[in-house]
């Protein structure tokens, strides 16, 4: 039986480049997928300026090209307070985010790693995964076995493998995430809006082309019981905005409502022995800041870099993993905080109130806030920016 360098379980974007990057470099690898093809996520469909970068700078910019940019953001306060701001240029950095439909980008990239030599298997549901000390087995449904020596998940906030590793951990949120497509019209600016409510629920609006808009809601799941289901929540929090009644309604157009739970994963390490985590599957916090996507990239790029320069021992594979767990945690550890900070933040109305007011009357401050949120500022480096 043949004996794969490499085993990813997920095919998502997380999977897809690190499968792309590694069948590059000539790792023999599959990637093993639940769906029967590729479906479009149910996400915000945002990706953040850095990850437009990352993306060029890996030889991915092209897929890029059919997608519209996001210039900026506009974040709206519980009391109507508008903070206007546009992602900031910096003499390296120039590059605007990006609406992304899911279904498109997602097939890109499996076209893209499946032309480098990587098999992919969908269909292909994994009911036990274990390590004999030597390769990991991969068992499918239907008793086909598959041999590897190292074991990735990609797999998301789910992950069979973050389990199976016992690295998932116990996360206390109460939170869901509502999704829907707008069809008609759309007469947005090329800018994503962010609409905050005084429970400190959330919607993010992306403007994916001229007659889509994505919604996204992060609530409470209670008021699911409150509102009988999903789509009354979401047109609760649409009704209680009157600048989104104003820009989007009436919503007659809506298209099917989704809801994602949990919203948050929780991983008490990124990597086992000769296993590592990417994507949702590595942890994912609430996703104030649309950051799903990102992570994916970041981390699939990070793990192939790290196999390839550490020169991978395919019989062992410590030191790519340990040099992957310490890029991870290092460039993790601000944007946690940061992304703890702004969930604190927005259950206080009266706080989040001045602070809007504050960065409503100053451009520098808003795009420098902006620019946390899209990753063209570490997050000191930004903190500094509004202060200063």
């Amino acid at each position: 039986m043949k004996i794969y360098d490499v085993a990813i379980i997920g095919a998502g974007p997380a999977g897809s480049i690190l499968s792309w990057k590694l069948s590059k470099n000539r790792l023999s690898t599959i990637v093993f997928e639940g769906r029967s093809e590729v479906t479009r996520k149910v996400c915000g469909e945002y990706l953040c300026p850095l990850g437009v970068k990352l993306l060029k700078e890996i030889g991915l910019g092209e897929i890029l090209k059919k997608f519209n940019p996001v210039l900026g953001m506009d974040i709206y306060t519980p009391k109507g307070i508008a903070v206007k701001s546009l992602f900031p240029e910096t003499k390296n950095f120039n590059e605007k985010g990006v609406s992304l439909n899911r279904k498109v980008f997602d097939q890109a990239l499996v076209d893209k790693s499946a032309a480098s030599g990587t098999e992919f298997r969908f269909s292909s549901m994994i009911t036990d995964i274990h390590f004999n000390g030597s390769f990991w087995t991969i068992v499918k449904s239907d008793g086909e076995t598959f041999r590897s020596r190292l074991l990735v998940g990609a797999d998301g906030r789910r992950s069979l493998v973050a389990k199976k590793m016992k690295l998932s951990s116990k996360e206390k949120s109460s939170r869901i995430a509502i999704h829907c497509w707008l069809k008609g019209e759309n007469k947005l600016a090329r800018k994503g809006q962010m609409h905050l409510f005084s429970d400190g629920s959330y919607i993010g609006i992306d403007p994916i082309n001229s007659d889509e808009v994505n919604i996204s809601l992060v609530c409470d799941s209670q008021k699911i019981k409150e509102f009988k289901n999903a789509k009354n929540v979401l047109m609760h929090f649409l009704n209680k905005s009157e600048q989104l009644k104003v820009s989007l309604g009436p919503y007659e157009n809506i298209s099917k409502v989704y809801t994602v739970f949990p919203v948050t994963h929780k991983v008490s390490d990124v990597i086992s022995h000769q296993c590592a985590l990417i994507g949702d599957a590595a942890g994912f916090l609430d996703p104030l800041t649309g950051e799903g996507i990102f992570n994916a990239i970041w981390s699939s790029v990070n793990l192939a870099d790290s196999i390839v320069d550490s020169q991978y021992s395919l019989s062992n594979s410590t030191v790519a993993l340990n040099l992957y767990r310490q890029k991870y945690r290092s460039f993790f550890r601000q944007k946690k905080v940061i992304n703890n900070i702004f969930q604190w933040l927005i259950r206080r109305e009266a706080l989040v109130e001045v602070i809007g007011s504050l960065l409503k009357n100053s451009s520098k401050r808003s795009n420098a806030f902006i620019g946390i949120i899209g990753n063209v500022y570490k997050p000191l480096t930004g903190l500094l920016k509004i202060i200063f």
